[in-house]
């Protein structure tokens, strides 16, 4: 089902505190995802936010992805441990009629490599980037895995899943038969 995103951000405007939308616009990047930057009006000072949505719905029972209401429980679990984050400012429910997705605050930057790593404009940044990205990485794991909606999973658990997709699909392949064999006969023990 195509999305009128443009019109259900407008829709949505008065819960978000305002009267609606402007510059509404798909950003670049992303296969099952879409990112539009919008700036909510009508609430006092214009206020850039960030949508981010799955273009097509997902399967529970296939995906190994997260779900959007879990990437928005992780923000929330980031930015208490104290890792910079985008606020957090809506989960979308179905009555939004934006899909399954949620809104942040727009923070400004660059994410592309090759820019921070080659733009002179970065130079001050980079002499501190790896430290930063360490400290930032480090708040994170210290998130406990049951503060999250996170499920884990262990090696015979995996191996497990590709086993029966693979018997699932019919195919017969001695090279896959020979590679189960062999990773059964070398798992690793579980990890907490």
């Amino acid at each position: 089902m195509e999305v009128d995103i443009p019109a259900a951000l407008n829709a949505l405007a008065p819960k978000l505190g305002g009267t609606g939308v402007e510059k509404a616009q798909r950003l670049t990047g992303g296969a099952s995802m879409e990112t539009w930057a919008f700036t909510l009006v009508g609430g006092g000072e214009p206020r850039p936010l960030i949508l981010r949505r799955r273009a097509v719905p997902m399967d529970p029972e296939t995906s190994r992805s997260a779900s959007m209401a879990a990437e928005a429980a992780l923000i929330h679990a980031a930015g208490h441990a104290g890792a910079p984050v985008a606020p957090l400012v809506r989960l979308c429910e179905p009555e939004d009629g934006l899909g399954e997705g949620h809104i942040t605050g727009f923070v400004a930057g660059e994410t592309l490599g090759r820019k921070i790593v080659a733009d002179p404009r970065f130079d001050v940044v980079r002499p501190h980037l790896a430290r930063q990205c360490g400290q930032v990485l480090a708040r994170i794991h210290t998130i406990p895995i049951e503060a999250t909606p996170l499920t884990t999973a262990d090696a015979q658990g995996e191996l497990d899943r590709y086993e029966a997709i693979y018997r699932s699909s019919g195919a017969e392949r001695p090279i896959l038969e020979l590679a189960l064999q062999h990773l059964r006969r070398n798992l690793p023990p579980p990890l907490p």
